[in-house]
């Protein structure tokens, strides 16, 4: 689903002076797929289950391109190469902090007494046979992740957007040939 998201949002912002807003719809989509997997954990048929992740994942596929071609924009040729290595650097980073936190959810949700729990099978067994409700414990995950979403949705919203580079340039130099 990302690759899908970032396939239809890079496309879209060559062809349209205000290319956030693929993201912006791409994002919204998220949240409230990422919000409707929250409250019918658990409960869904597998396939209404990964409709909504395909969903999920091309609206977040959507923030890739957008964010990389933004941060790109921002600075000077010389400085391409060292803003999209930051760039890469800190959303590895935000990556690894997020799935830490959304761990820590988790975990916490299931209380105590899985805290020796190594392999999925042993926790699938530890929940059926002391009852641990797991769907109950990735709600609190999917509405952690809902939250997240709705954050990068109101910082993609504040973002400045700025003329793309290349479309200032061959604007600029139409209107010089006339």
């Amino acid at each position: 689903g990302t690759v899908i998201g970032a396939m239809i949002s890079g496309r879209m912002m060559g062809a349209t002076p205000h290319y956030k807003r693929p993201t912006i719809v791409g994002l919204a989509f998220a949240a409230i797929g990422t919000t409707i997997l929250a409250i019918t954990a658990g409960g869904l048929p597998l396939l209404w289950f990964e409709a909504l992740l395909a969903l999920i994942g091309i609206g977040i596929g959507t923030h890739f391109p957008l964010t990389t071609v933004s941060v790109q924009n921002a600075v000077e040729y010389h400085e391409l190469g060292t803003a999209t290595a930051n760039l890469h650097f800190f959303r590895q980073l935000g990556s690894a902090v997020v799935v830490s936190i959304y761990s820590a959810v988790f975990l916490d949700a299931l209380g105590s007494g899985v805290d020796q729990i190594t392999t999925l099978d042993a926790l699938a067994a530890t929940a059926a046979e002391t009852g641990i409700d797991l769907s109950a414990a990735f709600r609190l995950v999917f509405f952690a992740a809902a939250a997240t979403l709705v954050l990068s949705f109101v910082a993609i919203v504040a973002m400045k957007e700025s003329p793309l580079r290349g479309a200032a340039e061959r604007a600029r130099s139409s209107s010089e040939s006339s």
